[in-house]
Formats: C-alpha cells, structure tokens, sequence
C-alpha cells in the first residue's frame, strides 16, 4: 500500500491524570490555556495542531508525533511494589484492516483517532490482577498440552511477571471497573481502533517491525521452534506434535513470557504481537469499522474481538490487522488484556458501575 496525503490532529480537551498532560512547548505557550496546575486536578487546554501529510510514518516520526502529543511516559504507584506504567498514544488518522488479510478485516477504511490516550506499556500481569481478584490463577499449559495429569502439571503461566491470562471479558471490564474507583480515573479496554492504531505505531507492514517472513525472534512471543516441546515425554509417552509453528526462529519461551522481555514499538509498547491475545471493548463486527454503530457500547450482548496473537500462534495470526472473537464469558489460555485511560472522558462512567 503506498502513502496517502492524510493529517493529524491533537485538539479538544485534556484532562490530567496525577500529572498527565500535554508538553507545553514553550515556543508555543501561549496557545495553551490551562484552568489548574495542580496534579490530579483537571486541566483544560487548547492544542497545537501538527499535522502530518503522510501515512504510514516511520519510527522517527512516529517518536517525533507521541514527543509532540505530550510527555510521553507515567507510572501509576498502586503500592506493595505494584506499578502501572502507562504510554501516551497520540491522536491520528491510519488506514484500520488489511486487503489481503481475512474476509473479516476488509474492507480496509480510514480511521481517525480523534484524541490522545494512555495505554498500559505491558500487558497486565498476574501480580497487578492479583490486587484485584487474588484468588485468581492462570495455571498451566499441561505437558503434551494434552495431558491433563495432576503430576505432570507442566509448563506454569503463573508467575508474578507473566501476563494474566484464563480472563474473561467480564472479568477484563470488572478489573478496570475496579482500578477507576482506586485511581479516580476512567479506565476501559481499548477499542479496535485503538488497539490496532497503537499496535501499528505509523506502520502500515503486516507486523509492526516488518512482515510474516521477519526474524520475529526480538520482537515477539510466537510459536517459534520451541513449540515442539508441546510434544513432552510425559511418562514414557509423546503426544502428537501437530501445532503449527514457525521452526526458522527462536525467541527463546516456549509458553507466556515475562511481560517486556521483547523490544517495544515505536511508541514504547510491549508484546502487542504475540504472548498473549488481547481482549478489546469492541463487538466482533463486520467491517469497514465505524466507531458509532454501537460496536464499543459495552453494555451490549455479543461476542467480543481479541488481538494480537500469542505464544501459540505464527506471525500471520499475529499481525496488525488480524481479528479473532470469543463469547464475552469465556476464558481461555492463551487471552489477557490491558488498559486504556480516555484523557478526556468525565469520571464516572465505570465508577458508578462499580460501586
């Protein structure tokens, strides 16, 4: 796909969020009126607009447009060691689906993300859900990912630093109900858009950092040459060895990794291909994607859309674009999430449900 003339805009308000907010340049202070200053309060301010007239941006554009959106990083502190560090991803337009990919990420059709958003750096992990639900436990992948022995429990996707998995949509939208009432802020699973629009990062290739055929082994966890240990001797016995994999790479795990043990995107992103697949607030529709037919109404019915792929799954499930749906109930090995806060949504949408 070639570039198009496209621009970006950061405009409307902005609120803080114990000190997120835009960047003033001060060549441009005056552009800016703000009603507080103080962390934690809200403040109203007029952006800049920059404007880029092409699309896809590299890297270096991409760092020079999240640089320009605003302080780019911040840490929530939620105590016992316990940190969310969080990504501002600024606003922008991008092409949303593949041409060549599925029937169900066509047709490709501009987007525009009308305002800048915080997203979580990693996925989140089962010591920050642990604060939340602490009899949670996201197990194991069994030996002979078959075998369903109480000694052989196999491979574990327990530890502190792995990403949370065997999480529902439910439970995904419960937690964020329960981390705006402890931060005061809004926090929600990010739609389609916004997942796809952080995870490109200006990029318009099928994976962020190239395509299919690209040494993955930096970059992702994917099912690389160490799915054949799925095929474990497991008490004299080998199970089949039937999932598919892609045996020219090797990223060094075979089940979930810790979170941040591959290099981020442009925007400082990790995992966003591969470890595990990420719920979103979004309903699995067809497309062209519109943000207002209802598909981010999360009091809807409806099977939801999962991203990113995972350990278990080879480049081509793992791209950009790609799209998979599940009931909002069900609970699966290989599915966590992470969050989003809406710099300028008004409290109180997912406080009060949480109460």
């Amino acid at each position: 796909m070639g570039k198009m003339s496209l621009s970006i805009y950061m405009k409307g308000y902005y609120e803080d969020f114990y000190g997120f907010g835009p960047q003033k340049n001060k060549a441009k202070q005056s552009q800016f009126r703000d009603s507080s200053n103080g962390i934690g309060r809200r403040k109203k301010s007029l952006f800049i607009v920059y404007t880029f007239t092409d699309w896809p941006i590299d890297a270096t554009e991409a760092r020079l447009l999240q640089s320009r959106a605003g302080e780019a990083h911040k840490v929530i502190e939620l105590g016992d060691n316990i940190k969310l560090d969080m990504v501002l991803v600024p606003a922008g337009r991008f092409v949303m689906g593949d041409a060549d990919g599925g029937k169900d990420e066509q047709p490709p059709a501009s987007v525009q993300i009308d305002r800048p958003f915080w997203m979580s750096r990693f996925e989140v992990t089962n010591a920050l859900y642990a604060k939340f639900d602490s009899s949670h436990d996201s197990k194991y992948e069994h030996k002979g990912s078959w075998m369903f022995n109480e000694w052989d429990l196999g491979w574990p996707l327990n530890e502190p630093n792995q990403p949370v998995c065997r999480i529902s949509w439910d439970e995904a939208m419960a937690f964020c109900r329960w981390l705006s009432v402890r931060t005061g802020r809004d926090v929600c699973l990010p739609t389609e858009a916004q997942w796809e629009w952080a995870c490109r990062a200006g990029s318009n290739t099928p994976l962020s950092y190239g395509g299919p055929d690209t040494d993955f082994s930096r970059f992702g966890n994917m099912a690389d040459v160490t799915i054949r240990e799925l095929a474990y001797d497991v008490r004299d016995q080998y199970p089949p060895d039937l999932v598919p994999r892609d045996a020219r790479f090797n990223d060094g795990r075979l089940v979930t990794a810790n979170v941040g043990s591959y290099r981020p995107n442009a925007w400082g992103l990790h995992d966003m291909h591969g470890n595990v697949w990420e719920w979103t607030r979004s309903k699995y529709l067809p497309y062209p994607y519109k943000a207002n037919d209802g598909r981010n109404d999360i009091r809807d019915t409806g099977e939801r859309v999962v991203r990113g792929g995972s350990w278990y799954d080879r480049p081509k499930r793992c791209r950009s674009a790609f799209r998979l749906n599940y009931p909002a109930w069900r609970k699966v090995y290989n599915i966590g999430f992470r969050i989003v806060i809406e710099s300028n949504v008004p409290t109180g949408r997912f406080v009060k449900s949480a109460r």
